[in-house]
């Protein structure tokens, strides 16, 4: 059936240019319509886009004085479905509550106090001397320099007369860094500056010139070994608690170390980072990135690994089966929109393919769903790719372009508890 427009039977010129004359006005109106709509939906996409940067983007790139919460966000896309209401509403005067004076220190300070006497102690009137009826009390807050002492252990030696007796003298007691000069209330210091406060030892080195000191920033640095050797023990005793749970987040970044073979030269090394939320996060160095270095990092792990893609992490769990590799949705957040750039209706099809794969997390309390994790396990595929999440079903579809192939470890961003499917032992053999 034809929807076309029936023009009415034309029977004068004039009729003919009356209709031509509403045509043209009719194109001018939906002309002026499509240009406005056309504004306001890029206005609409901008603001999405400002959004979606504002909530997934890179940490650099989000807004940091934000106070909006994802739900504020989300609703704000959507204007109010309720008219406003004109009535007149009379709101009650309520008294204000001054504010409580804020509290500066957060601990007990040592308070030290300053008697000030008024020069006029005899009353002009009568001649008698004044007698206390209150006293004003203020305070406020100095700051006592650090200063650095130089304490001088003297061991006399005791002898005798005879020559017989050989020499007495008083071992020295323990020291942070045997035969150095820095003690370990000058190392404590020098290690939470730089660590802590991200200090670098040659801004360090120029604070203690206005001291009075000169210590070499190699000096400092070598204060800085000799700590972090007894902190070791601390440090083995945080990553055995992790290792020892059952959820451990991983991750390994760069970092420019002195070439020990090339003198003058920087190379790079690696910082494998973990953590689990609400416990200890370590840093383990190593000299590269490889899977004997993720081996060594992870010893004998076993439970849920949350990492990115990085390939290392996906051929130790085909090694261990009592690994369980879950994945990052910032990360897959990431890959989608690549494969949404080479062809949306095709990375659609195939995401939408791999939802309904995607099984839901159980609600058992204190189970794996409170960590965003489903119950099920994942598979690979026989290129020794790391699948999706999929159900025991079946195989999941296979990927028909490369978009797709990107678009293989995403999900709907609003369904994390999907993120990771378990694969029970015979499906890994």
């Amino acid at each position: 059936m034809s929807h076309a427009a029936t023009l009415p039977a034309i029977t004068s010129l004039e009729q003919a240019r009356g209709l031509l004359s509403d045509l043209v006005s009719n194109n001018q109106n939906l002309s002026a319509q499509n240009q406005n709509l056309s504004q306001r939906n890029q206005q609409l996409l901008w603001r999405v886009s400002q959004l979606e940067q504002a909530l997934y983007g890179s940490t650099s790139e989000r807004q940091t004085g934000s106070t909006y919460s994802k739900e504020q966000i989300f609703l704000s896309l959507f204007g109010s479905t309720e008219p406003a209401s004109t009535e007149n509403v009379v709101v009650e005067e309520k008294e204000v509550a001054r504010p409580a004076k804020k509290v500066l220190a957060i601990k007990e300070l040592e308070t030290v106090t300053e008697r000030i006497e008024p020069a006029e102690q005899v009353c002009p009137h009568c001649g008698k001397a004044k007698c206390q009826i209150g006293c004003e009390v203020s305070e406020r807050y100095e700051y006592i320099p650090a200063k650095v002492v130089r304490p001088q252990i003297q061991r006399p030696k005791l002898a005798c007369a005879c020559g017989q007796g050989g020499v007495s003298i008083a071992p020295l007691p323990p020291q942070v860094i045997e035969q150095g000069a820095a003690g370990a209330s000058l190392v404590a210091p020098v290690m939470l500056n730089k660590f802590d406060n991200h200090m670098p030892l040659y801004r360090q080195q120029q604070e203690f010139a206005r001291l009075g000191l000169n210590f070499p920033r190699q000096t400092l640095g070598g204060w800085v070994e000799k700590g972090a050797h007894w902190l070791q023990v601390i440090v083995r005793e945080m990553k055995r608690a992790l290792l020892a749970g059952d959820y451990l987040q991983v991750d390994e970044t760069p970092v420019k170390v002195m070439a020990p073979d090339h003198p003058g030269k920087c190379a790079t090394g690696w910082l494998w980072v973990g953590g689990r939320p609400g416990s200890y996060m370590i840093f383990e160095f190593h000299r590269g990135r490889g899977k004997a270095q993720g081996a060594a990092f992870l010893e004998n792990f076993k439970g849920t690994l949350q990492r990115d893609g990085y390939g290392v992490y996906g051929s130790l769990a085909r090694d261990n089966l009592e690994l369980i590799p879950a994945g990052c949705w910032s990360h897959a957040r990431r890959k989608f929109i690549d494969a949404l750039e080479e062809g949306a209706p095709a990375a659609s099809t195939f995401a939408q393919a791999l939802l309904d794969r995607t099984p839901r997390a159980g609600t058992e309390p204190g189970g794996r769903a409170e960590k965003g994790i489903a119950p099920g396990k994942s598979r690979a595929d026989p290129d020794g790719v790391e699948a999706a999440p999929g159900s025991a079903t079946g195989p999941m579809p296979a990927a028909k372009s490369a978009g797709q192939s990107r678009a293989l470890h995403t999900g709907r961003m609003d369904r994390p508890d999907a993120l990771l499917g378990r694969r029970s032992r015979s499906d890994r053999q």
